[in-house]
């Protein structure tokens, strides 16, 4: 925001309107995504003035732009220094701003409570139960459930449903652990908070089983249950498990709605932008498959591929992304757009022997070089068929492919066996980039990831980097290029190149 802000105020001296609008929209959805929706507004408004404002009433935005983000800056120091709040006016300024972090934070609480909030605790010593409960109690919260052992929880789970758990780890007869594998094997669909006094390994273990168990993790807290604490984790109950279980429930897609979709060419290819990490300049996109349904609009994979993967159609889908995505790459040659292109290839894909001889036909219709197009295999999967793979995989290579080792660092593959595959790029996996600044285990990962890469000579890919500190860390790290939401999110072909003049012009500057 300071430098959107410094180049809004370069922009206001040049009396440049379209740069003006321009920057009124880049910080528009950050601003949203965070939260200070008065900030995101103003800067809505900026924006509009592309369909007939003028420079004065950029100018008394702006003016009112500068000091609100003042007050956010304000509050984010009050936020990590609660103990150093200083005088009595930033505290003022701070509480009265409407657009801060925590004026956002209680909407999204007072929007909990005021769904009457049902939380059950589970927690077998009695001090501690009864600071949850009075913490939770002081926060509006009036439906609260405790119960002492995981079996008498789970019979509530079953019968109530509750909105959110707070989960003690450390209890005799079913732990905290055994519980949330448990609740999660029934289905719940509510929020679940953690709550233990454990050691920050353990706690750290806990929360990613609790993911890996599927379940709606808010946060994992420290006892004795601290209020400031809490608030922050129910201000993000709003984003109920109920809702994304059934979105994702009704839209999956049954075979005979796949087949005709695939008949009528309803996959669309959307592009998300890899950047270089030395200027920052774009060096290619990966290729991701959208459905577009009549009634449901653009549907992302896993309304579809897990069902494709199970009836042996995978092969036509992946088809029609590497067709669509070479016939796009000629179009962008053609117009002055240099870039490479990266389409997933799954596993079962690499079982039909003249997959070398299909692909190749269908890049040399598109009238580009196969040396353009990056052919990405999930870690995961690589030595189910190691034989039939090996091949498959060396003919792709010499015919021009180049081969990219997707989500690595999931997988279970030996230097053994990868050192036998003739891979051209190592792309790291999102688990060991977003958030590793913060994670001694993923920055090692991630290191010696990167080691393993230079020294088999690949190109390294760092996935997952969506904010500035995982973009600070990349940068120092020995990685080549860059992809992820502080990039860009993927998109249609037709908004990616208006991003990509953009982001280019932006570069010249």
């Amino acid at each position: 925001a300071r430098k959107s802000m410094s180049e809004i105020d370069d922009a206001l001296s040049a009396k440049n309107l379209d740069d003006l609008c321009a920057l009124g929209h880049r910080l528009k959805s950050s601003a949203r995504t965070v939260g200070a929706n008065g900030f995101a507004d103003l800067c809505h408004q900026l924006e509009q003035l592309k369909q007939g404002g003028d420079l004065s009433k950029a100018e008394l935005i702006v003016r009112q732009l500068f000091p609100l983000l003042e007050r956010i800056e304000q509050q984010v120091h009050l936020f990590f220094h609660p103990d150093t709040a200083g005088s009595a006016s930033i505290a003022a300024s701070v509480v009265s701003s409407e657009n801060s972090i925590a004026a956002a934070q209680k909407t999204s609480l007072e929007f909990a409570l005021e769904a009457n909030l049902h939380v059950l605790i589970l927690e077998d010593d009695p001090i501690q139960m009864e600071i949850a409960s009075t913490t939770l109690r002081a926060l509006g919260v009036n439906r609260i459930e405790t119960c002492s052992e995981g079996s008498q929880a789970l019979a509530v789970v079953r019968t109530y449903n509750p909105d959110l758990l707070l989960c003690d780890l450390t209890m005799p007869g079913m732990d905290g652990i055994s519980f949330l594998r448990q609740v999660a094997a029934q289905g719940f669909s509510g929020n679940v908070i953690i709550l233990s006094s454990v050691d920050s390994g353990v706690m750290k273990a806990a929360v990613n089983l609790a993911k890996a168990y599927g379940l709606n993790l808010l946060a994992a807290l420290n006892k004795p249950l601290q209020q400031d604490a809490l608030k922050v984790a129910l201000a993000r109950q709003q984003q109920s498990r109920p809702v994304q279980k059934q979105h994702a429930k009704a839209a999956v897609l049954s075979l005979a709605e796949l087949q005709k979709g695939l008949a009528e060419d309803c996959v669309e290819v959307f592009f998300q932008p890899k950047v270089s990490v030395i200027d920052k300049k774009i060096v290619g996109v990966e290729c991701l498959a959208r459905w577009r349904h009549p009634e449901r609009g653009i549907l992302g994979p896993l309304s579809f591929i897990p069902v494709l993967e199970a009836h042996g159609l995978i092969n036509a889908l992946t088809k029609v992304v590497l067709t669509k995505g070479a016939k796009q790459l000629a179009q962008w040659t053609a117009q002055g757009h240099h870039l490479r292109i990266a389409v997933n290839v799954s596993m079962d894909d690499l079982n039909q022997l003249d997959l070398p001889e299909e692909f190749d036909s269908i890049v040399k219709n598109a009238d580009v070089r196969s040396d353009q197009i990056t052919l990405e295999l999930t870690e995961s999967r690589l030595m189910e068929n190691l034989t039939v793979s090996l091949e498959i995989l060396t003919r792709l290579r010499l015919k021009g492919f180049g081969l990219s080792i997707d989500d690595f660092g999931t997988g279970f593959s030996t230097m053994e066996n990868l050192k036998q595959l003739p891979f051209t790029e190592l792309k790291v996996d999102r688990a060991f980039v977003n958030g590793a600044c913060q994670d001694e285990a993923a920055r090692a990962i991630l290191g010696s990831s990167i080691q393993l890469g230079k020294i088999f000579n690949l190109r390294l890919v760092a996935e997952g980097v969506e904010n500035q500190q995982d973009w600070d860390l990349i940068v120092d790290s020995g990685c080549d290029e860059v992809q992820g939401f502080f990039i860009a999110k993927p998109m249609p072909e037709q908004e990616f190149i208006d991003w990509k003049i953009d982001w280019e012009s932006k570069l010249d500057k």
